[in-house]
């Protein structure tokens, strides 16, 4: 399976160009077992792969533990999330964990901080 390489569309097997955008088809061998990342696709100004997502996650998990834990906690969860599923497996589902760990141990430090 791939994926074209300007606008992301998914390609069927033998096309010679994208029937989205029209850039012609590169084609390139899968790694041994058949099973390789899908690259990120540029569109415009913004990069689209799941690393940005990851490491966005990781930033909504720290203040997380400082304001608004459920809500910070929520959105890296979505983010890692996001990274998990567009290609960073195994960094996705460490912000994922990280970002419901650190929207736990905020609102216990938020309990502790009021209730002193």
């Amino acid at each position: 399976m791939s994926y074209c390489a300007d606008c992301g569309l998914e390609l069927a097997a033998g096309t010679e160009a994208c029937e989205q955008c029209g850039r012609p088809v590169e084609h390139e061998a899968a790694p041994e077992g058949g099973y390789y990342r899908k690259e990120g696709y540029s569109k415009g100004f913004l990069q689209h792969d799941g690393r940005t997502y990851s490491v966005s996650a990781f930033a909504f998990a720290v203040l997380a533990l400082v304001a608004f834990p459920p809500l910070f906690a929520l959105a890296a969860v979505a983010l890692g999330y996001m990274g998990y599923r567009r290609g960073d497996v195994q960094l996705g589902m460490m912000a994922m964990a990280v970002g419901v760990i650190f929207g736990v141990v905020g609102m216990l430090l938020g309990v502790l901080v009021w209730n002193i």
